[in-house]
């Protein structure tokens, strides 16, 4: 499948099967969140892999949106380790947030499904997971197999056209 196949087939999962995501394709998604670019290439980002009942019970106290998914990724930044302009503008969440769609779009390539969490307690979530200390987080990822009821969103194929989106100059 090309890049675009692969972006119009993305979608995002609200509904996942329990069975567990194979180790295998758990590596597939961490290589291809190593590769990501980011500025200078300082790779700022941390990446937490939530897989134990635990863990994942911990984070569902601070969302309701990992929609039973078997394993759930932070992704979070160091903003004293990422590219910092000269004017004081900090990349951390921008290269964090390449992370997370490379993580998105390998899931989709993998047969996996993938929802990027925006909508959880923050500061409920660092003092949940003490591991985020100096961190500044970007998103949960909830990955896993779509469940049989799984559909896209009815606005998903909704876009705004071209010509209010891009302007030539």
């Amino acid at each position: 499948m090309d890049f675009l196949e692969l972006a119009k087939a993305r979608w995002t999962c609200r509904s996942y099967d329990a069975r567990p995501v194979e180790q295998d394709k758990v590596d597939k998604l961490i290589e291809a969140m190593r590769l990501a670019p980011t500025a200078k290439n300082l790779q700022p980002q941390h990446i937490w892999v939530l897989t134990s009942e635990e863990a994942l019970a911990r984070v569902r106290t601070t969302t309701p949106c990992t929609y039973g998914a078997p394993l759930v990724f932070i992704i979070a930044y160091d903003p004293k380790a990422a590219y910092t302009r000269d004017d004081g503008k900090n990349f951390g969440e921008i290269d964090s947030s390449i992370v997370g769609t490379h993580l998105i779009l390998e899931a989709e390539q993998l047969g996996l499904g993938g929802t990027w969490i925006g909508a959880y307690d923050a500061a409920l979530l660092r003092e949940t997971f003490p591991e985020l200390a100096g961190f500044t987080d970007v998103g949960l990822f909830a990955i896993g197999y779509p469940a049989a009821d799984a559909a896209p969103a009815p606005r998903h194929e909704e876009s705004r056209p071209i010509d209010e989106l891009v302007s030539y100059l």
